[in-house]
């Protein structure tokens, strides 16, 4: 690891209308704060001599992401990373190998991870090779869901994903080097594309760890710009997949993006998503940007010492002294405190962070970006790092034969109290970025800037090999449900003809087929394949009688309730659902595809509250009632609104 060559002079005409010359100290690309969506021209990010914050104007519906990115030499030969009299320091994959103690035998392979981000990058896959072969990493196995390179290229919202999309791979690759990449993109950024592009994932590879770089203040969830109601069942799902999901807790402190107080973040708030904070290097004055390394001294960037050799000391991640971001943290407007929070923070809300990792603008993580270089600071990249870290814990748990970590936060909080050496504990810093508006401080044990802290990736390795997790996929069995209840995680499952059958918070990594059934009850409950409902006689179940349900639960593919006799009335997220509230409140039910809900007798079912990514159609039914649906497309007798089309 070296200092950086400060590049400006060879620049294409095309990045100069997306760079911003910080006076003589950096070429600063201007995404550190950009509003997506329909939010029009990004904002630039603040030099040295500028005010010590800045917010964009965010669109209701839209994510934000896109870290500020420091231009530092020209593309081809040479190495990326060579001295200047600016003092920016570049970290490459090897570099952050030694600061955070990954083993060498760690590399992921046999693991998936799952990126999400919109628009994507035409040049990625050249960008990849690039910053493989200069960095000695062997080319991943890259799979693209999606059309990647969409987007108006002259937009700076757009160019802001297409680095966003560089960063997210190159570094997740980088932190777990044979781990199977899939980049899932979404045709836009709002809220309700992005979620879609995480569900279409998610039933193909069951296991993975799922990153997301974005976000958005909680006060647009509130106002219902954000649909947390269908995205929460979709983390849920992912959950019961045995996925680990892991999201941003953005780059503007405790006020968020909004600067309109304390707020935090969304997906990253969600208790289900483990939420990844920053932080930078620290000595006597903290605030000096340095990065986390120890042994070697060189002059740094403002005639102070930068370390450099291994893992030194660490601060809260806070630039805005010199015009760059702070880590967001706070306690959620959403979310009650979760049982693996309960005891520890000292909130009765759910907090963020839960860990952190090196986040600095001005000694950063080394991007190759249309053949270019860039050092990236902000919670995307600590983000895309934590998700590489994870694919190694999956890992070392494949090879003890154990299943995927799954949902991470239990375990993390359980080690930490077990084995507090495998985290870094972060004392020192706070997490301001409006100055009007303070934030909070760092200090022992959990705190709203870092979380847990910074990993020991060789302890935390051992610590996660064999603690409980999700099962392994390759035992899960095909079972037949006669008149009984399953609550367990199958391969697929079979309703008996002339029986009921009720799945209470299940997981099916398959479809789930019903012909003939005496009665149907699905309550919370993950099927990543089809759910084929077809000719009920009767409403039979026991817990549920006189009434088939479906509440609260989510079908990654197509959902079909045909043919069902008078005697089978169906509330599919109506009223029988109303005791089947999840955290967020919903009761209704998630359909990655289609829902077809037609040629049932019965006057009385109930369609209602639901999210059908594809077609909802309600046709030749004796009645359905309820409202309330969000649907790609709408016909027949449900009634509802349409989804946000791009």
């Amino acid at each position: 690891m070296a200092e950086c060559d400060n590049f400006g002079q060879d620049r294409p005409a095309a990045m100069n209308n997306r760079l911003r010359l910080s006076h003589t100290l950096l070429a600063v690309l201007a995404l550190a704060a950009l509003a997506l969506a329909t939010a029009g021209a990004a904002s630039s990010a603040p030099g040295p001599k500028d005010p010590p914050f800045s917010k964009p104007s965010v669109a209701p519906s839209s994510y934000v992401a896109a870290p500020p990115v420091t231009w530092v030499s020209a593309a081809g030969g040479g190495t990326p990373c060579g001295g200047n009299a600016f003092g920016v320091i570049c970290y490459t994959p090897s570099d952050m190998d030694k600061i955070y103690d990954v083993p060498a035998a760690a590399n992921g392979a046999g693991q998936t991870i799952i990126i999400v981000d919109a628009f994507g990058n035409p040049t990625l896959k050249s960008d990849l090779a690039q910053f493989d072969f200069e960095n000695g990493l062997p080319d991943p196995s890259l799979t693209i869901l999606g059309n990647n390179g969409t987007g108006n290229p002259n937009d700076p919202n757009v160019q802001g994903w297409q680095v966003e999309t560089n960063l997210d791979v190159e570094w997740a690759h980088g932190m777990a080097p044979k781990a199977n990449i899939v980049l899932s993109i979404a045709h836009n950024d709002n809220a309700h594309d992005l979620t879609d592009a995480v569900q279409h994932a998610l039933g193909k590879y069951p296991g993975a760890i799922v990153s997301q770089s974005f976000g958005a203040d909680e006060t647009f969830v509130k106002r219902g710009f954000i649909d947390d109601l269908s995205a929460h069942r979709v983390y849920a799902a992912a959950s019961g997949l045995g996925d680990t999901v892991i999201a941003a807790t953005g780059d503007f402190g405790a006020s968020g993006d909004g600067d309109t107080g304390i707020v935090a973040w969304y997906p990253a708030t969600d208790p289900l998503v483990t939420a990844i904070g920053g932080t930078q290097g620290a000595d006597d004055f903290y605030t000096i940007p340095n990065g986390p390394y120890a042994g070697l001294t060189v002059e740094g960037p403002y005639g102070l010492q930068s370390n450099l050799g291994g893992y030194g000391a660490e601060a809260t991640w806070n630039e805005t002294l010199f015009g760059g971001g702070a880590t967001g943290g706070a306690p959620s407007q959403l979310f009650p405190a979760p049982g693996y929070q309960q005891g520890v923070t000292g909130y009765s809300k759910r907090t963020v962070p839960d860990v952190a990792l090196n986040a600095s603008e001005n000694a950063g993580s080394l991007v190759v970006f249309e053949g270019m270089h860039g050092v990236v600071g902000g919670t995307s990249a600590s983000t895309a790092e934590w998700a590489g870290i994870l694919a190694l814990v999956d890992q070392v748990r494949a090879a003890a034969g154990n299943g995927p970590l799954g949902p991470a936060n239990g375990a993390l909080y359980a080690v930490d109290r077990a084995h507090p050496d495998a985290f870094h504990d972060i004392t020192v810093g706070n997490n301001t970025f409006d100055p009007e508006i303070p934030g909070f401080s760092a200090g022992p044990g959990y705190d709203l800037t870092t979380g847990l802290g910074s990993p020991d990736v060789a302890k935390l390795l051992g610590y996660l090999a064999n603690v409980p997790g999700a099962p392994v996929q390759s035992h899960l069995m095909d079972v037949t449900c006669q008149n009984q209840q399953l609550t367990g995680s199958y391969h697929n499952v079979h309703v008996q003809k002339g029986s009921y059958c009720d799945l209470l918070n299940a997981t099916v990594q398959g479809n789930v087929e019903s012909d003939g059934a005496t009665g149907i009850s699905i309550v919370g409950t993950t099927v990543s394949g089809d759910l084929h409902i077809h000719n009920t006689s009767g409403a039979g179940d026991p817990l549920h009688l006189g009434l088939n349900v479906i509440c609260n639960s989510i079908v990654l593919g197509n959902g079909e309730v045909q043919n069902s006799s008078s005697l089978a009335p169906f509330s599919v997220g109506g009223v029988g659902c109303a005791s089947s509230a999840d955290i967020t409140g919903n009761i209704g039910s998630v359909f990655g595809n289609d829902l077809h809900f037609s040629n049932n007798a019965s006057t009385s079912s109930d369609v209602s509250n639901n999210t059908v990514f594809g077609n909802l159609e309600c046709n030749h039914d004796g009645a359905v009632g309820g409202g309330g649906n969000q649907a790609g497309h709408l016909s027949g007798q449900c009634t509802g609104t349409l989804l946000p089309q791009n």
